[in-house]
């Protein structure tokens, strides 16, 4: 008996071991964060988070999900996250695809100059609750100031949508034979290629996608035989992390074999470049995006110069102020009735007061929208020209209202107004109640 039962207990244990081995299921690799990359200054409103390929020991198991979070480091507190994202976002993912939280709730990109952490661990298929999740990956980064100037990196163009190239009516930009326009990396490489055709049309040229982002620059190229004249256009792609892109070209004039080199923000602004270029230059901007208080040009930057202006509603600069600090440099509309001066010296004063012949209390949005609106300076002479609306019936707000323009002279340099004569008068032509 002892005999027999011996190769049955044998094979029983033998086959438990077996058994226990199979179920026991390895983790996978920590993540290797590919971006940020270290020591790199980010820009908050778009950052590229990114590892190399999912890694697990186990035969069976695939890349099932990804978790992405972002913490501030003081005070040490998860601010953005996408759990369990799938598709390519697995080893890619930006901003957009993930939520804002805590603090950062009400925003829609990280704050400029902070300090940041990147945390990402990867989870297979296995299904096994203590073991499907790798190891976090962590990465420290800072984010740049929020003049800073950053360059539009991509690492693909896709196929789908086709990437277009209009002008400033909507109309497809045809290149003659021979003409080119290049999205090109920092390393040279093509991304894009639209090449000159049969003058009726263009040849598109998107090659594979490349294995890591680059800045990029676009190069415009006339033909051999002939100019080539272009005007203000728009080219617009997707890139390999599915977000939409939009590239402001300026308008371009080449003689017979000249090209001209644009580096892109990441705004979609160009900048002159050279073809020697390694790296993006932010200096000479060609042609802005249409984003407003983004200084895009090097040198300059925005403050606040005045203050305590109510409905502030037009802006008219002096042609040529006059050198002292007293001296008027510019002119503010008032929504309700006053007109504004600011001098050298940055100090406010009103130039003229109690403008309109009603009392402006109607809802806003509505009738309380009404007041003063265009404002224009007479370089020769300094004379202010203001468009307004003005009651019907005197003093009475809720009567029909109807523009017209005053000029204002002044006798002491600008600084107040002596004299107001109406030279267009529209009585009868009424205003709807959200018009001037």
């Amino acid at each position: 008996m002892a005999i027999a039962v011996l190769p049955r207990l044998v094979f029983a244990v033998a086959c438990a071991a077996l058994m226990a081995g199979a179920a026991a299921n390895v983790p996978p690799a920590t993540p290797v964060i590919a971006e940020p990359a270290v020591g790199r200054v980010v820009n908050g409103s778009d950052v590229h988070m990114e590892t190399g390929p999912f890694s697990d020991a186990d035969p069976g198991d695939t890349h099932l999900c990804t978790d992405w979070e972002i913490w501030t480091v003081a005070p040490l507190q998860r601010v953005w996250a996408t759990l369990c994202i799938t598709g390519v976002e697995r080893l890619h993912t930006h901003i957009g695809d993930g939520v804002f939280q805590n603090s950062h709730a009400d925003l829609h990109e990280l704050l400029p100059q902070t300090s940041y952490r990147l945390r990402v661990r990867h989870r297979d298929s296995s299904g096994d609750a203590g073991t499907e999740w790798s190891a976090w990956s962590e990465r420290d980064f800072v984010t740049g100031a929020a003049t800073v100037v950053f360059p539009l990196e991509i690492d693909d163009v896709k196929d789908t949508p086709v990437p277009g190239w209009t002008d400033s009516t909507g109309a497809g930009v045809v290149l003659p034979i021979g003409g080119s326009l290049q999205l090109q990396g920092s390393d040279g490489d093509l991304m894009l290629g639209i090449t000159g055709l049969d003058g009726v049309s263009n040849l598109l040229d998107n090659p594979a996608a490349h294995g890591e982002h680059h800045a990029v620059r676009v190069v415009v190229s006339a033909g051999a035989g002939s100019a080539l004249a272009l005007p203000e256009s728009q080219l617009a792609f997707t890139d390999g992390g599915s977000t939409a892109r939009l590239v402001y070209l300026p308008p371009v004039s080449l003689d017979a074999g000249q090209s001209v080199y644009m580096w892109v923000a990441a705004s979609g602004a160009t900048y002159a470049g050279a073809s020697g270029d390694t790296a993006p230059v932010f200096a000479t901007l060609l042609r802005g995006a249409p984003v407003p208080w983004t200084v895009m040009q090097s040198g300059y930057k925005v403050e606040v110069v005045a203050t305590g202006f109510q409905l502030p509603v037009n802006i008219a600069f002096v042609q040529s102020p006059g050198p002292n600090p007293t001296s008027p440099i510019y002119y503010v509309n008032e929504l309700y009735g006053q007109i504004k001066v600011v001098t050298r010296d940055g100090t406010v004063r009103d130039y003229a007061t109690g403008l309109l012949n009603f009392n402006p209390t109607g809802n806003f949005p509505g009738s309380g929208e009404q007041g003063l609106a265009g404002l224009a300076i007479d370089p020769a002479n300094g004379d202010l020209y203001c468009s307004m609306v003005y009651s019907s019936v005197p003093g009475v707000e809720a009567a029909n209202h109807y523009p017209k323009v005053v000029r204002f002279t002044s006798t002491d340099g600008g600084l107040t107004a002596a004299t107001q004569t109406i030279i267009l008068n529209m009585t009868g032509e009424t205003m709807g109640q959200s018009h001037q």
